[in-house]
């Protein structure tokens, strides 16, 4: 179960990563927005889209990315990506916590 989660997760990351968080960035680009590039390529930033885009009352707490940008110009196809990017995130966390607790007994 943790293998399916795990592959879950990274994939989600990558499709994430590559269709909604660069369309989203050229829609900023567009806009005259600036880009955060805080992170090199987009290793955190990754997770910040993802959060702004999922949860609407810590948006305005991202001091790291521009997340009112983010929610206005992601589609509801990047909702859904930033939903499985965020529960997979979770459940491979929750998967690494459970094994550390049993690995040990």
């Amino acid at each position: 179960m943790s293998l399916v989660i795990s592959m879950s997760f990274f994939i989600s990351l990558l499709i994430f990563s590559r269709f909604s968080m660069k369309r989203i960035e050229r829609k900023m680009v567009q806009e005259g927005l600036a880009l955060p590039r805080w992170d090199g390529w987009g290793g955190y930033r990754v997770f910040y889209y993802a959060f702004a885009i999922v949860w609407h009352y810590k948006a305005k707490r991202m001091p790291l990315i521009n997340a009112e940008a983010t929610r206005r110009v992601a589609t509801k196809t990047d909702q859904y990506l930033a939903l499985w990017t965020v529960v997979s995130g979770i459940g491979f966390l929750l998967c690494g916590v459970i094994f550390e607790i049993f690995r040990t007994q």
